[in-house]
């Protein structure tokens, strides 16, 4: 499964790792690919994982999963 969301605050590549690294802590995903100029993540786990538990692992690193 694949899904694509908007990032908030990110303004480096810094930051561009810090959400990688973040969405990758989470149990269930296969995959993960930041786009910093788009402002997007996109996630590929084997099954559906929890917005909010995506939602709060980015949160965690400064950042705003929308």
């Amino acid at each position: 499964m694949k899904a694509k969301y908007s990032v908030s605050g990110m303004k480096c590549t810094g930051c561009q790792d810090a959400v990688i690294k973040a969405l990758e802590s989470v149990n269930g995903v296969l995959g993960v690919n930041v786009n910093l100029q788009d402002a997007t993540a996109e996630i590929e786990s084997q099954t559906e994982i929890d917005e909010s538990v995506l939602r709060n692992a980015v949160k965690n690193a400064g950042y705003e999963l929308q």
